[in-house]
């Protein structure tokens, strides 16, 4: 089960700036979706998107700490689509809205 979620860590890591699905996931693993999300919960405590998200959220903290990129460019930089959906889920995650880290 481990050498599963440091494989899904890993394809995460290389493709989180492109939209990505559990089902692209498990694909690229071999294994079925929802067998990976079993994974996901059991052996790291979260979801999926939530992991995807912090993931995301990283990134763009660290873009928006050390590029000076305004909000929207790190969040479309990081994978996400809609600027107002990152800056819930960046608040959510870190407690304060992403304009305030820059």
């Amino acid at each position: 089960d481990m050498p599963h979620i440091a494989q899904f860590k890993r394809y995460v890591a290389e493709h989180f700036k492109n939209p990505l699905t559990l089902g692209e996931c498990a694909g690229a693993l071999s294994i079925n979706p929802y067998y990976l999300s079993h994974l996901i919960r059991n052996e790291m405590g979260t979801t999926f998107t939530a992991y995807l998200n912090r993931v995301r959220c990283e990134h763009a903290r660290r873009l928006l700490e050390e590029t000076g990129k305004s909000v929207g460019e790190a969040a479309i930089e990081s994978g996400f689509s809609d600027g107002n959906y990152f800056s819930r889920v960046f608040r959510k995650l870190y407690g304060i809205p992403p304009s305030r880290i820059r």
